[in-house]
């Protein structure tokens, strides 16, 4: 076997198993403290999951008969469509993700290789890198929340080496264009690199191919909104409309929303540090005349454009998940940039830069990683799975929450969303200015006998006829959940009954960690 391919061989295994350690690792504390009974961290994952129902049923949302778009990514409920029985529908999120995950460490220990990480004067660096950047850069654990993230970052590094090979004069149009075409319909987040890369194809002399991957890349975009327009829908699935409409709420114009959107997540600990690799690849492309006369000068501008972009119009936080993509090409960008400086930089200083590259993030993000996530996944089992048991199991009829998820995945009975993720109706209700108690004639409408809601989002949608039979909580609110506490109420006093029958045979099997407090007016 050649050196060089049993090397480079060693250097994708290391980062390959790196990443799935670790993702065995918190899928293992997981199991342990939710006695050994599966979740994901985050109950998002099964609107994919309904979504993904409503398509196979032949229509497009979580309820029969009723298209909306509660999912944010345009080809994630593809990929989970129940062709298996519903148990085993409910781990396809964790085999995508573990697929992504595979494929980012590939691509990540790939990236390393092209910068000369494998070289031997870099190879000690290179190892350390392609061995702990899965864990430190979010690859692991975003795989762990079951979203559409993993794969996004897969598809964004596929973009990023495609454009360093092509700087190499060596271009892999197959990767390159895959990244373009699949990056903006997992997420929309996508299309700043995907359009980008297709700008750099396009005035680095091929033309025609910058125009087929500018193409690749919007197509199913535009073919993914006219469909959402032809049932009746906004243009834009409802949950990346409600942020939208939220800061359009506002007295802000476009500006300063974009102005206020930056210096928010610059304040965070995760903007900060991608506003800090955007700050360092600035200094490399100001100070090195070899980046700036360089084959690798539009990759930094590239870096630096998508890293701005997705401060001034992404999102930080929420268990990570919206800046991991960014994070690992900005990181593995300024890698490649700081190996392509030609008065080569010593051992030590890279080292020291891979080493700071690394050790923020881990710093930052680890505890929490650790700490929370694991009973993250056993608050939403808790919480979220319990209240579908009660709506599916016990009370069999249609419901109100706030908090769509588990609840509505394989429910044969409608389920009413009112944050309005699965209904355009309830979401224009909340954001407008609406009158006190505007959930009421919603609930009456689709025949709720019961709204299970966290009253801190809900506060002026309760109808003037719902009675409050009491709360069910959480003894350890730990996790990503919106509260630890969900109100139960009775939609009209005809249903008082109904609903309290369902939750006498509920409250007896609750899991220890969780309880039901009866309202003393409903005693």
């Amino acid at each position: 076997m050649n050196p060089t391919v049993a090397s480079d061989r060693r250097f994708v295994a290391t980062s390959v198993l790196s990443a799935l350690a670790f993702l065995a690792v918190l899928l293992g504390l997981s199991l342990r403290v939710n006695e050994g009974a599966f979740d994901y961290p985050l109950d998002d994952v099964y609107i994919h999951l309904a979504m993904a129902q409503g398509i196979a049923a032949g229509g497009y949302g979580v309820n029969a008969a009723e298209y909306t778009s509660a999912a944010s990514s345009a080809l994630y409920p593809l990929l989970l469509l129940p062709i298996v029985p519903p148990e085993i529908q409910r781990l396809l999120p964790l085999f995508w993700n573990i697929v992504g995950l595979v494929l980012s460490a590939v691509l990540w220990a790939r990236l390393l290789l092209a910068g000369g990480y494998g070289a031997q004067r870099l190879r000690p660096v290179g190892m350390f890198l392609a061995a702990t950047g899965p864990v430190a850069l979010l690859m692991s654990s975003t795989a762990f929340l079951g979203m559409e993230h993993t794969l996004h970052a897969a598809a964004s590094l596929a973009i990023l080496l495609g454009l360093v090979l092509h700087f190499q004069g060596i271009t892999p149009w197959w990767l390159l264009f895959a990244g373009i075409v699949i990056s903006p319909i997992l997420r929309y987040e996508g299309l700043a690199l995907a359009t980008i890369a297709a700008g750099i194809i396009f005035i680095t002399g091929h033309q025609r191919r910058g125009l087929i991957a500018l193409a690749l890349g919007l197509m199913p975009l535009v073919a993914f909104t006219g469909f959402l327009v032809s049932i009746g829908l906004d243009p834009l699935p409802n949950s990346v409309l409600a942020k939208q409409l939220a800061a359009a709420a506002g007295d802000l114009g476009p500006v300063q929303n974009v102005i206020a959107k930056f210096r928010n997540n610059i304040g965070t600990g995760g903007g900060a540090i991608l506003l800090a690799l955007i700050l360092a690849i600035v200094v490399v492309f100001l100070l090195s005349i070899d980046i700036r006369r360089g084959r690798y000068r539009l990759l930094a501008l590239a870096l630096i454009l998508s890293g701005m972009g997705h401060l001034m119009f992404g999102q930080v936080g929420w268990m990570n998940r919206y800046e991991h993509y960014i994070l690992v090409v900005l990181s593995s960008g300024l890698l490649v940039l700081l190996s392509a400086v030609q008065k080569p930089i010593s051992k030590p200083v890279i080292g020291a830069f891979g080493s700071v590259i690394i050790a923020a993030p881990t710093v930052f993000y680890l505890p929490e990683i650790i700490t929370d996530f694991p009973v993250g996944a056993r608050a939403v089992h808790h919480q979220q799975g319990q209240m579908s048991d009660f709506a599916k199991q016990h009370l069999n009829a249609p419901i109100a929450v706030n908090d769509i998820g588990w609840v509505a995945w394989n429910n044969q009975n409608y389920v009413l969303d009112l944050w309005g993720l699965a209904s355009s109706e309830a979401l224009e209700l909340r954001l407008g200015n609406s009158a006190p108690g505007w959930a009421g004639p919603l609930a009456i409408r689709h025949n709720a006998p019961v709204a299970m809601i966290y009253d801190n989002w809900l506060d002026n949608a309760v109808g003037p006829n719902w009675v409050r039979l009491g709360e069910f909580r959480l003894k350890e609110l730990r996790g990503f959940l919106g509260s630890g506490t969900v109100a139960f109420y009775a939609t009209a006093p005809q249903h008082v009954d109904q609903v309290r029958r369902a939750l006498d045979s509920w409250v007896p099997q609750l899991h220890p960690l969780t309880y039901f407090e009866y309202s003393a007016v409903s005693e």
